[in-house]
């Protein structure tokens, strides 16, 4: 049976960071969509020391299957020189479910409220423009 994408995403980029806007509830076939889009920019653009912010709408969760897509995705992530991951706007649940997708991952994460203090903390130590 094939399932339709859910969640809605927009991407945008601005220097070596990535802005991925998510909204609505994501399940597995919404997640790689999401990641065909950065997974297609990665490699038109070959960014190195590249960083992510991730805003999250209010009520943007991932379906459990999703979550294991999700973190191999940020393992790819780590492994095509992404740098750090700045969640903006994130819920307690939303925590709790990041808590999950990065176990056993080794990739720096931070919560903020403002892209501007993520943008900061992004650019901070490691990302050269």
């Amino acid at each position: 049976m094939v399932h339709l994408a859910h969640g809605s995403s927009n991407l945008t980029a601005e220097n070596n960071i990535l802005v991925l806007e998510l909204k609505e509830s994501f399940n597995k076939e919404g997640v790689q969509l999401v990641h065909s889009k950065i997974s297609s920019f990665i490699e038109e653009n070959s960014p190195t020391n590249w960083g992510l912010i991730i805003f999250l709408d209010k009520d943007t969760l991932l379906t459990m299957d999703a979550i294991e897509d999700t973190s191999e995705f940020f393992v790819w992530c780590q492994k095509l020189q992404c740098k750090k991951v700045a969640y903006v706007s994130i819920s307690p649940v939303q925590t709790s479910v990041t808590d999950l997708i990065f176990k056993n991952i080794n990739l720096e994460r931070g919560f903020f409220e403002d892209i501007n203090d993520a943008k900061s903390w992004i650019l901070s130590n490691e990302i050269s423009q």
